[in-house]
């Protein structure tokens, strides 16, 4: 077997103490969770080895000695807590001693073309994130070889990827939670190059680390997410969450979730200023465009796009607007459209041109909405106009307004 980059998972670390003393009960009760870890990634047999024999480096001491040369950790053979934390350390289930790069040439592909085939997903995570994660890490590997990867929807593939937990038919059962988290197999016919992901642990697209603490408590200048009063500044989807900014905060919404989470700004982006005015997710680049005065960045997960901030002028926006009111990108047409007072322009992404005939008055083409545009969004075929405290949910089909709603509802209130 052979782990592929879209592993990289979040491990928490559990501290143990080991009392510096003669060999207890609780010692031996970590040197069997030891050996049975060693077993398991390091190859080491006990069964059939006559007592007093060398075992030619198949003893505890020395299998320890790999596995504290493989982490990096201080090469003693002995136990020790920083060696037991990496132990009970989440991680992929592949051995960690394995000579992978000297495979025979007949267990590798015969062919640069390879296909895969997602058989089911996971419902921790939306369904187009575990898509993106996937193809995104699959365009590691495609980027720096001749390799090509094409997604099957119906037919067997090359690369065959499900999430299932326990005992699930390839003779290497997952653990439980918090243990191993995935494993692949290495280049061949049928398992071969296969991906296998425990449902038992919860998956996220995150890169945040747990160290980070980033939901507030209640202060006085919090915002409260039921205030009748409240006015967002912006409002986007991000890989299937719904956002929602307030001056330096902002909600973040999980659609299986209930409730919504509050969030500083400055916690997932430290260089992006507070009070954004508008921002939209690109589905064609995998990145959120937030914009404040003339200025807007581009957003990767929890990372600044590099080479912004930029100015709106270089989108075709005329130099008599000072700032965009609001923003929305419609997947389906590959447009994102510009509000700005009682005008809009249309952004054609594909081209990455304005169109022409632009700006246009709001109230002629989106029937029903009037007013200042503080928000929008475009959410599984409607538009969200944000007004105010009131939001008006806009048919793209029918090209009407459907329902006048609380701008807070979607946060439960």
């Amino acid at each position: 077997m052979n782990c592929i980059p879209f592993m990289l998972l979040l491990c928490a670390a559990i501290s143990y103490a080991f009392p510096a003393v003669r060999e207890s009960k609780l010692e031996e009760k970590y040197r069997q969770l030891a050996e049975k870890y060693l077993k398991r990634f390091y190859d080491l047999k006990t069964e059939g080895v006559p007592v007093g024999r060398k075992n030619n480096g198949n003893s505890f001491s020395e299998k320890l000695k790999l596995m504290q040369e493989f982490f990096s950790l201080n090469v003693t053979g002995k136990m020790n807590q920083v060696t037991m934390e990496m132990m009970e350390k989440p991680r992929c289930g592949v051995n960690d001693i394995n000579n992978y790069s000297t495979n025979p040439k007949s267990s590798a592909w015969q062919k640069m073309d390879l296909t895969y085939r997602i058989l089911n997903f996971t419902p921790d995570m939306a369904q187009a994130d575990v898509e993106r994660s996937i193809k995104r890490a699959l365009q590691v590997w495609s980027d720096v070889t001749t390799l090509k990867f094409t997604r099957f929807y119906n037919e067997t593939s090359d690369i065959e990827m499900f999430f299932a937990a326990g005992d699930h038919g390839d003779n290497n059962p997952f653990d439980g939670p918090h243990g191993i988290l995935a494993h692949a197999f290495q280049p061949g016919n049928g398992i071969g190059g296969d991906a296998h992901f425990d449902e038992d642990e919860t998956w996220t697209n995150s890169q945040r680390r747990k160290s980070s603490n980033p939901v507030l408590p209640t202060g006085p200048t919090t915002p409260s997410k039921c205030d009748s009063n409240i006015i967002f500044d912006a409002v986007t989807t991000l890989r299937g969450e719904i956002i929602f900014f307030v001056k330096s905060f902002f909600w973040r919404k999980f659609p299986q979730v209930p409730e919504a989470e509050l969030y500083a700004i400055h916690t997932f982006w430290p260089s992006l200023p507070v009070d954004i005015q508008a921002a939209y997710e690109n589905s064609l680049t995998d990145e959120v465009v937030v914009f404040k005065g003339s200025i807007y960045w581009a957003l990767n997960g929890v990372d600044v796009v590099h080479g912004y901030p930029k100015s709106i002028y270089m989108l075709g926006i005329p130099r008599t607007v000072e700032a965009i009111d609001a923003a929305v990108h419609i997947e389906d047409l590959e447009k994102t459209y510009f509000f700005v007072a009682d005008k809009y322009w249309s952004y054609d992404e594909k081209r990455q041109t304005m169109d022409t005939g632009f700006p246009r008055l709001i109230e002629e083409d989106f029937q029903g909405i009037s007013g200042k545009i503080h928000a929008t969004f475009y959410f599984k075929g409607f538009l969200y106009f944000f007004s105010g405290k009131w939001q008006f949910e806009y048919s793209i089909r029918s090209m009407r307004v459907m329902r006048i709603l609380r701008s807070n509802s979607w946060l439960g209130c």
